[in-house]
């Protein structure tokens, strides 16, 4: 097996991953490994079945305008935060780096795309 690309997955790609080998698997007759359906599962009760690519890549291209690390981003595609609480948890220095109209604008943002 090569490793083509060495980037951190989003649950989002993962999720959609292992639904693309679920179906190969299916059309093989092979058995899926436990610790995949579990983790596809697992996926299954987040937001991953209703993220669609095109707004995964919106809102990556908007969180670009604030300089968020690219950690930042892919954690607040995972988890979806809602309020301040919750973004004061995954972005680093918070107070230190934004506005809180910039904050405000990342949650609308966060809201329109995810």
């Amino acid at each position: 097996m090569n490793i083509v690309n060495i980037e951190a997955l989003g649950n989002y790609e993962v999720f959609q991953a292992l639904r693309c080998n679920r179906k190969y698997r299916k059309e093989k007759g092979l058995k899926t490994p436990i610790l995949e359906r579990e983790v596809r599962e697992y996926l299954k009760t987040t937001n991953c079945p209703e993220q669609k690519r095109h707004k995964i890549e919106a809102l990556m291209k908007k969180m670009k305008e604030f300089g968020l690390y690219k950690q930042e981003v892919l954690q607040i595609i995972n988890l979806v935060p809602q309020t301040h609480a919750e973004l004061y948890l995954i972005i680093a220095n918070i107070e230190e780096r934004f506005q809180d109209s910039q904050v405000l604008e990342i949650l609308d943002s966060i809201k329109t795309y995810l």
